[in-house]
């Protein structure tokens, strides 16, 4: 069961990231089903706490339902992660136009956890190709609130 976690292995590359995905993710055998807070009530208390609801890379969360990401949305969600290190060219893609549809911030992220994950490296993320200029201004966004912010934000 380890073999292909070990080095040299065909998971080895992220052993524990992978075993994770491989036993406990949802649908795995290994999966414990947990009871989650509804969508609005968790962009209710982010907003509350002076926070931006933002759903981080939806094309490992969802994988083969992010058509539900939509949905996610038009909950309030503020901002979604297009750009990372799990999403294909096609992932991105398609969640750069769904940000766009929703009229929501995108974002990018590496997902760097250190050793767990030593295949990534801190700030790598993808490239935005055409949307390079939609996350250079959301980036520019970010980077204002963050200057100005004091207390509860307004959006």
């Amino acid at each position: 069961m380890l073999r292909p976690y070990l080095p040299g292995g065909s998971r080895s590359d992220m052993p524990l990231i992978n075993f994770y995905l491989d036993y406990f993710a949802q649908g795995k055998p290994a999966h414990v089903p947990m009871e989650r807070m509804h969508v609005g009530e968790a962009v209710d208390q982010v907003l509350a706490s002076g926070g931006i609801p933002v759903v981080a890379h939806p094309g490992l969360n969802f994988k083969g339902k992010e058509a539900r990401v939509s949905g996610l949305l038009d909950a309030g969600i503020r901002g979604l992660e297009v750009f990372n290190n799990y999403h294909t060219e096609e992932q991105s893609e398609f969640f750069a136009g769904l940000a766009k549809k929703h009229k929501c911030r995108i974002t990018c992220g590496s997902d760097y956890h250190g050793k767990t994950k030593p295949r990534i490296r801190l700030g790598m993320y993808g490239d935005p190709g055409s949307h390079r200029s939609d996350l250079e201004e959301s980036m520019e966004y970010w980077a204002d609130l963050a200057r100005h912010t004091t207390g509860k934000l307004t959006l």
